[in-house]
C-alpha cells in the first residue's frame, strides 16, 4: 500500500543514508520504523548500516513480528557473546523491543493481537514458531543467555523490560478498544513471565513516526552550568529532573550552533512557533533584556524554559551535558534572547530540565507548559 506524501518523503530521505537496494515499500518502511524505535534507546545503534538487517526476524511476513532488538546498558546487542562484556560492570539494564509495522492507514486489532501473541510465543513457547530463520534463532540465543543466572543476577531491579510496538500509518483508531487489548495483554505477559519486570504495549501512528523522524535530525550535545540546581524527587516516567537557572551566555550554547545561528530544530514543532518581533509579549521580553535597569529582573519576570532531554550526564560542579534534547516551552523567550544576545551575559534564565524518553510524559509536558496563552 502506498504511503501518504509526507511519510513517503521521509522514507525517501531515509533510504539515501540506509537502504541502497529496492526492498519494496513495506519492507523499507519497516526498516525506517525499526531505526526510529531502536535509536530512541541507543541513538548510535545503526552507525553500521548492516546492523539494520540484524534485528529483522520475519522474512516471510508470517510471524507477526518484524523485528526484535535487545538494548543492554543503552547499547544494541546483536550477539549473545556481547552480554558478558556488559556483565563485567555487574549491572545490566535491559530493554527488549518487539516491533511490528504496517503501512495501512488503519489499526487492525486482529493484527495487533497477532503481534502480541507472536511476542508471547517467543517468550514462552518458542517451539510454536514455524519460521525459525537465522535472525530469530540469534534473538532466542541472546534471550536465553540474558536469562542465564550468571547474567540475570546483574539485571537492575526494574529490568528486563519488554516493549511491544505496533506501528501503523494510521492517525486515528478506537483508542478505548486498543487500550483494553494492551492492558489485558500486559497483565497476561507479566503473570506468565515473572522474570520480566515490566511490559509496555503501545500502538503508534503516523504522527508519532513523523515526530520521531524529525527528532532523528537532532543529535547535538552541549555542556551547561546549571546554577543553584535542585534535583527533583523521583517522578513516574521521568528518569531525572532539575530546576535552576543559566546565564544567558550559557543558554546561547543550547540554542545556537557553532556558527552562532539559531538551532530552529530544537523547538518542538507545531506547538508554539516564534510569533515574531511585533508580538506584544515578545516586545516585553525584548525590552526587559535591552533596558539595563530591568535585565536583573529577567529571572523573576520570565516564566522560564522547559527542556526535555533524552540524555543527560552530570560532569560535576553543576555542569551537565545534554544531548538529543528539545525545548518544549520557551520558544518566544529563546528567540528574544537570541535577538538580544549582546546582553545575554547580563541575564539569568530560569530553566527546567527533564530527562525522559517516555512519549506519554513528553506529550503531557508539552501540552501543560504551552497553556499560558492561546496559540494563534
Amino acid at each position: 500500500m502506498a504511503l501518504n506524501k509526507i511519510l513517503q518523503g521521509m522514507l525517501n530521505d531515509f533510504k539515501k543514508d540506509y537502504i541502497f537496494e529496492s526492498l519494496g515499500i513495506s519492507k523499507e518502511f519497516e526498516y525506517m520504523v525499526n531505526y526510529l524505535l531502536v535509536t530512541k534507546f541507543h541513538p548510535d545503534a545503526f552507525n553500521d548500516i548492516g546492523d539494520l538487517g540484524g534485528v529483522v526476524v520475519d522474512e516471510k511476513s508470517q510471524f507477526g513480528l518484524d523485528a526484535i532488538a535487545f538494548i543492554i546498558n543503552g547499547n544494541l546487542v546483536l550477539s549473545k557473546d556481547d552480554i558478558s562484556i556488559y556483565a563485567k560492570s555487574k549491572k545490566l539494564d535491559v530493554d527488549i523491543l518487539f516491533i511490528q509495522t504496517k503501512t495501512e492507514e488503519k489499526c487492525d486489532t486482529g493484527d495487533l493481537l497477532k503481534t502480541i501473541q507472536a511476542t508471547k510465543n517467543f517468550l514462552t513457547n518458542f517451539d510454536s514458531i514455524t519460521e525459525k530463520n537465522e535472525n530469530i534463532l540469534n534473538a532466542k540465543d541472546i534471550y536465553d543467555e540474558l536469562f542465564n543466572f550468571e547474567n540475570y543476577r546483574y539485571c537492575t531491579s526494574k529490568s528486563p523490560r519488554c516493549h511491544i510496538y505496533y506501528v501503523t500509518a494510521a492517525n486515528e483508531w478506537d483508542k478505548m478498544l486498543v487500550d483494553s487489548i494492551c492492558t489485558s495483554s500486559k497483565k497476561d505477559i507479566i503473570s506468565a513471565i515473572s522474570d520480566i519486570k515490566n511490559v509496555d504495549i503501545q500502538v503508534m501512528g503516523r504522527e508519532y513516526i513523523m515526530d520521531s523522524y524529525n527528532e532523528r535530525k537532532n543529535s547535538i550535545a552541549v555542556q551547561i552550568n546549571l546554577k543553584n540546581c535542585i534535583t527533583l524527587e523521583q517522578i513516574d516516567g521521568v528518569k531525572e529532573a532539575y530546576i535552576g537557572y543559566l546565564t544567558g551566555a550559557d543558554y546561547l550554547k543550547i540554542i545556537c550552533d557553532k556558527n552562532g545561528d539559531l538551532r530552529r530544530r530544537i523547538f518542538y514543532e507545531n506547538v508554539r512557533d516564534y510569533q515574531g518581533v511585533e508580538n506584544s509579549v515578545n516586545k516585553e521580553i525584548r525590552n526587559t533584556i535591552n533596558v539595563q535597569n530591568t535585565r536583573g529582573r529577567f529571572v523573576l519576570l520570565n516564566n522560564g524554559v522547559t527542556i526535555i532531554t533524552r540524555s543527560v550526564t552530570s560532569l560535576g560542579a553543576n555542569v551537565y551535558e545534554l544531548s538529543d534534547f528539545q525545548i518544549v516551552n520557551g520558544c518566544q523567550t529563546s528567540n528574544e534572547i537570541f535577538n538580544c544576545k549582546e546582553y545575554a551575559s547580563e541575564i539569568f534564565v530560569p530553566i527546567k530540565i527533564i530527562y525522559t524518553t517516555n512519549p506519554e510524559v513528553i506529550n503531557h509536558i508539552v501540552k501543560a507548559t504551552n497553556r499560558q496563552s492561546p496559540v494563534p
